[in-house]
């Protein structure tokens, strides 16, 4: 079992690092159980809204294991990049890639709020359960529309706040039951993050007036699966 637990006096991002480093072996797993699947057709989801044409070369934020950016690569996406602060969740990424005949595909570390790639290098960018972890969000946005090409999307899928009926029964899976599964199988700390992470994030309107703030057009908000997941996306204005 991994354990994990924040340390005080530690930039809140190098803890965030350090949560993700510690529950990298088990992290694709939990996803695929706590989610029962779900989240492999959300990730399918962002990959149509990039709207990819053969041979785009696409940056993936908080890219994890890889599993969003391996979508984009068989959806037509090539020469692409996963970045992400945990080299824990990065070395798990490069098997992925060269299992699925990918091997062209690179991985590097690298902060959201500091991307060290050039103006209008990739031909879209994308974030999956990663923007709530960006200290800085406004900054992250505005980093991934520097990096795309005018007239290409930038694409974020997100938990949000669950509302109505569904969302009160959400919470308390998300709340009480999630956390202790994760206990068993990984680390109670970095699973009780989880929904309090969510708890305090931007809802929907919020976060979409945000990516407009970033000089993101043609904003759009969709919610998936009853609302529990939300896929935003916004272009990059044309030259």
């Amino acid at each position: 079992m991994t354990g994990f637990a924040p340390t005080p006096g530690r930039p809140e991002k190098e803890n965030v690092q350090a949560m993700f480093d510690a529950i990298a072996p088990r992290y694709d797993l939990l996803n695929r159980v706590l989610s029962a699947r779900v989240d492999v057709a959300w990730r399918r989801h962002a990959v149509r809204a990039l709207a990819l044409r053969p041979g785009d070369r696409i940056l993936d934020l908080a890219t994890g294991t890889g599993d969003l950016l391996l979508e984009e690569l068989r959806g037509g996406a090539s020469r692409s990049v996963g970045a992400d602060l945990s080299f824990g969740m990065l070395r798990l990424a490069r098997p992925k890639f060269e299992a699925a005949g990918k091997p062209e595909a690179r991985v590097c570390q690298g902060d959201a709020e500091r991307l060290p790639f050039s103006d209008a290098a990739f031909d879209g960018a994308t974030i999956a359960f990663g923007i709530r972890n960006v200290l800085d969000r406004a900054q992250g946005l505005r980093e991934m529309r520097r990096v795309v090409k005018p007239g290409r999307r930038v694409v974020v899928l997100e938990f949000h706040e669950t509302r109505g009926l569904m969302g009160r029964l959400f919470r308390v899976y998300f709340n009480h039951v999630l956390p202790r599964i994760g206990a068993l199988v990984s680390s109670r700390a970095a699973y009780s993050y989880l929904p309090r992470s969510v708890a305090n994030f931007e809802t929907p309107e919020d976060f979409a007036s945000l990516m407009k703030d970033a000089g993101l057009r043609e904003i759009s908000s969709r919610p998936l699966t009853f609302g529990i997941a939300w896929l935003h996306v916004g272009a990059v204005d044309p030259d």
